[in-house]
């Protein structure tokens, strides 16, 4: 079933989220869809929940939080993977900072839409390898409804 997703307000209504199912012809020996009841007139299923308890970053999934970069082919590489929900641009950044808080690699810094999204990071940063130790994984969506942030806790070593 394929559909649209409208985010809106109506006079005197709360934030809702509604799912517009597509129309689709009908088969040639249906010649009235009908209505399952005539209770409901729409084709819409609205959802209404406060927006700003929307989970924009539900999740942040590492493929390893220990990564070794040393060319053997095991934990080589650091892989994550994260879904943004109810967003169509989305200021995102990803990056690793050391325990002092400075950016020691960017992954990404871009707008983004709903969608899952995966980056990866050899562990190098122009062309050398990153000091062994501890470092955080940050990914940050900046939106209309807020901040949403992420962190997680990797270690490289040799």
């Amino acid at each position: 079933m394929g559909g649209l997703l409208i985010q809106g307000e109506g006079e005197g209504e709360p934030p809702h989220v509604t799912l517009r199912r597509r129309q689709l012809p009908a088969p040639d020996h249906i010649r009235d869809r009908g209505d399952a009841t005539p209770l409901v007139s729409i084709n819409d299923l609205r959802v209404i929940t406060p927006l700003d308890r929307l989970e924009v970053l539900s999740e942040l999934n590492l493929g390893t939080a220990l990564v070794t970069p040393n060319g053997d082919g095991i934990h080589d590489r650091l892989e994550l993977a994260y879904p943004l929900h109810g967003v169509s641009a989305a200021d995102v950044e990803v990056g690793v900072y050391d325990l002092a808080g400075r950016l020691v690699y960017r992954l990404a810094a871009e707008a983004r839409g709903e969608g899952r999204y995966t980056e990866s990071w050899d562990g190098l940063v122009k062309g050398q390898h990153t000091p062994p130790g501890t470092y955080l994984l940050r990914v940050v969506v900046d939106t209309d409804l807020g901040t949403f942030v992420k962190i997680r806790i990797i270690g490289i070593v040799y």
